[in-house]
């Protein structure tokens, strides 16, 4: 899990690279084109969860694989939550309570 302040593409690559998965907050400003949709349960607090590839030059040059968004819904703290990871196996809501933001 990594910090949002600030994101390196590049590091999470060199991740996916010796296989490891990562789960980082993502932030509104970065640019994601959707390529897939995949069904979710709702009533787990899970709203989305999509395959999407970055858009932005630099940032697709320093991470050019495809990555996993999902978005969560925190009731109790009125928040929602945006997750980058690259591992596609895991359940979508695995993923969201994968980090310490969820639920505080």
């Amino acid at each position: 899990m990594f910090d949002r302040g600030y994101i390196d593409f590049a590091r999470l690559f060199v991740s996916t690279l010796c296989s490891a998965f990562f789960v980082v907050r993502t932030k509104e400003n970065v640019l994601l084109q959707r390529r897939y949709s995949h069904a979710v349960d709702k009533s787990t607090g899970v709203r989305s969860d999509h395959t999407v590839i970055l858009t932005t030059i630099e940032s697709a040059k320093a991470y050019p694989d495809p990555l996993r968004r999902v978005s969560y819904l925190d009731v109790e703290n009125r928040r929602r939550l945006k997750f980058l990871t690259n591992n596609f196996q895991l359940p979508a809501l695995k993923i969201a309570k994968s980090t310490n933001a969820v639920g505080k």
